[in-house]
């Protein structure tokens, strides 16, 4: 089909198409508002990544360490209310985001400390997976321990 606009032979109307995808502000605004989702839902497992990550390099663990404490923390977790329930609790954030009808701040204000509580089941664990996967790919040859 063609994107031309119509013609009216009476000349009393006119048709007039617009292109959204030309418009460069739409997909910015699409990648911040993800870019914020994303900061809002994975915050938590981030920062629980780094400072497991500093404390199991601080304290010399090894990678499989961090790595099984995270996978017993994930099947408790899922154990306790379901892969369902889990996740559901998890994406508290997301719902919340996607119902705020233009009040963001205030959705934000409220709500960050239900979002935190929410997400920790997941968030932990998933932090302990990220830091004890990236403990060997970063470690020095001087920081093995000698037999």
């Amino acid at each position: 089909m063609s994107n031309a606009p119509r013609h009216d032979p009476s000349g009393a109307t006119r048709v007039v198409t617009v292109d959204v995808s030309e418009d460069a502000l739409l997909p910015l605004v699409g990648c911040l508002f993800a870019a914020l989702v994303l900061v809002v839902v994975a915050a938590p497992a981030l920062i629980t990544a780094v400072a497991a990550y500093w404390v199991a390099t601080w304290r010399r663990w090894p990678w499989w360490l961090l790595t099984a404490i995270g996978i017993a923390a994930l099947l408790s977790t899922v154990a306790t209310s379901g892969p369902v329930g889990a996740v559901h609790h998890h994406l508290l954030a997301v719902r919340d985001l996607a119902d705020t009808h233009g009040f963001l701040a205030v959705a934000i204000q409220h709500r960050s400390a239900a979002w935190l509580t929410a997400q920790i089941p997941l968030s932990v664990p998933i932090g302990l997976l990220i830091a004890g996967f990236a403990r060997p790919i970063t470690r020095r040859a001087g920081d093995r321990p000698s037999p």
